[in-house]
This record gives C-alpha cells, sequence and structure tokens, in this order.
C-alpha cells in the first residue's frame, strides 16, 4: 500500500470508528485481522461512485472478533477505481460495515460478585474484558524493596498452587512477574483456562492476608499489556 494511503486510512478510520462507537481504535486494544480468505481489494460502481472496499475482521478487547468493511473513494476523481497502492491527497475513508451496537455497549465482563468476595485491604480496580487470562498489577506504596519483592511473587506462586491442587479447573500457566524499572509496580500475567474469577479472587485475598501485603497501594486486574 501506499504510505499516503495508509495514513489516510488509519487517521480517518480512528475518527469514524470514535464517532460511531465511542471507541479508540489506536488504544492498543483491538486489532483487524483478515477473514479466511485474506485481504481482497474489492471495486463498487453506485450512481457513478466507484468506491474501492476490503473486508476485515476487528477484534475487541475481549478476543471476541467482529466482521467489518472499510471503504473509500477519491474525492477528485470519484469515477474511477483508486487502488491502494496510488498516492493521492483527496482519499476519503469509512468503515461500511462496523459493530456500532456491540462496541458502544462495552466489552468489559460484569466483576461485581468478584469484587465483593475479595477481602484484601488494598484497593482493587477491574478492567476485564474476558476470564481466560489477566494481569494483577500491583502498585506500590513506594518501591518495593527486594524483600517485598521476593514476598509478593512467592504469595501468588504459592497460591496458584494451592489453587491447582485444590480445584478441578486449573490455572494453565504464571509467568514471570515483570517489575518496572523504578520498583513501584510489579505485574504478574495468569493464564486462567476455566479457572475462572474465583482463582482471582484467591490469589487477591492469599496476597492481602500477606504481611508484604502494607507495601501494596492498590491493584489493577485487566488486560495483558
Amino acid at each position: 500500500m501506499a504510505p499516503g494511503f495508509v495514513a489516510a486510512l488509519d487517521e480517518q478510520l480512528r475518527r469514524h470508528a470514535q464517532r460511531l462507537a465511542g471507541v479508540d481504535l489506536a488504544s492498543g486494544d483491538f486489532t483487524l485481522l483478515p477473514p479466511d480468505g485474506g485481504f481482497a481489494v474489492q471495486f463498487h460502481t453506485t450512481a457513478g461512485v466507484v468506491v474501492g472496499a476490503i473486508d476485515g475482521v476487528l477484534v475487541d478487547p475481549s478476543a471476541f472478533g467482529h466482521p467489518v468493511a472499510l471503504g473509500w473513494r477519491a474525492t477528485g476523481a470519484t469515477d474511477q477505481a483508486i487502488r491502494p497502492d496510488q498516492e493521492r491527497d483527496d482519499l476519503e475513508f469509512v468503515w461500511l460495515q462496523f459493530p456500532i451496537a456491540e462496541l458502544s455497549g462495552g466489552t468489559t465482563v460484569d466483576t461485581r460478585a468478584a469484587a465483593a468476595a475479595v477481602t484484601a485491604a488494598f484497593p482493587v480496580e477491574w478492567d476485564v474484558h474476558h476470564w481466560a487470562s489477566v494481569s494483577l498489577l500491583l502498585q506500590a506504596q513506594r518501591a518495593f524493596t527486594v524483600d517485598e519483592q521476593a514476598a509478593l511473587v512467592a504469595v501468588v506462586q504459592r497460591a496458584v498452587g494451592d489453587w491447582n491442587a485444590r480445584e478441578a479447573l486449573k490455572v494453565h500457566y504464571l509467568a514471570e512477574p515483570e517489575l518496572a524499572a523504578d520498583r513501584t509496580a510489579l505485574r504478574f500475567y495468569l493464564d486462567l483456562g476455566s479457572a475462572g474469577p474465583e482463582a482471582v479472587v484467591a490469589v487477591l485475598n492469599a496476597l492481602g492476608a500477606a504481611p508484604a501485603a502494607r507495601a501494596v497501594a492498590r491493584c489493577t486486574v485487566g488486560r495483558r499489556r
């Protein structure tokens, strides 16, 4: 694709999605993928206006794919088929098909029951779009010491191990924790499999019961970033 074509497509489709459904496609939470047959350019003519179109699948933050179609025309040459490798400064892009109702309602899941079951004293914020996997971001009162970091990691590892030892629905994977360069944040990523929110609550409550919890200012349960 021509660089100017790509730049105009990106900017105008982001603006159109914001107007249609109030979503920010530049947030990093959305991905445009090709359909099974790959991306293919089609041209349609209506009332003498030639519109280029490409079908795709827009994957939202919950990992659900929505069929979409984007279209374009050249305002200075509406009777011409403009291919993506052509450089023009009069291109107009729109979403021809877009999941307005689905995305306008948001994609977060209801976390009220999970939140009510948490006994940890530190506040927990929820930004969960599915229960297949989550990250737990612990933010420090001040920079975590080496001992606090080690204690928190041990608590999470033990909580996941205890869950898997007693429950039929296992946590599939606990990634190596990620410590921020300034040591003010510690992130854990859990592939929950089918364990669901109950496993998250168990880990949070184990953290809350640990002496090292005094070093935690808050926790955010959300997506891996």
